[in-house]
């Protein structure tokens, strides 16, 4: 099966974030691919994006560190994006590892396809929770990490 040449569409429920909530763990299926504009050449694109309801969320949507710890992964307390270190292969749940010209960035991995995968963050888009889809060929991406 070749996902490039293929248009499928996944729905995304996005349900509130809160201290509890964990990662949506799914693997993306022929079935279920992602839709995204091949034609862009973008390697990644925003499947969802929303910006903060309560003033709890305005605060855990401004770090992408602290979305990543409401999701449910256990980073410990004063780390920055770039005290992550790469130790893992992907995984869901897990984080995914970024190095943007003014700063490093972690997400949530939630789902992966043969071509790429999707994630959870904060602040990518400033203040705002998103869920984007990321090739597995994109140049910005440092590592995988669990903790």
């Amino acid at each position: 099966m070749h996902y490039a040449k293929s248009v499928f569409a996944i729905l995304f429920v996005f349900l509130p974030l809160t201290a509890q909530a964990g990662p949506v763990e799914q693997k993306l299926t022929e079935s279920q691919s992602l839709y995204k504009d091949e034609t862009a050449g973008i390697p990644e694109s925003i499947v969802f994006s929303r910006e903060p309801r309560t003033p709890q969320e305005k605060i855990i949507y401004s770090s992408c560190i602290k979305t990543a710890r409401a999701l449910g992964v256990p980073i410990p307390l004063n780390t920055d994006a770039e005290d992550v270190r790469a130790n893992s292969t992907p995984i869901i749940g897990g984080l995914v590892l970024f190095s943007y010209p003014q700063d490093d960035h972690v997400a949530v991995l939630i789902a992966y396809a043969d071509d790429g995968f999707v994630i959870d963050e904060g602040n990518y888009k400033r203040g705002q929770f998103t869920r984007r889809y990321i090739a597995w060929r994109d140049v910005s991406i440092r590592g995988f990490a669990r903790f």
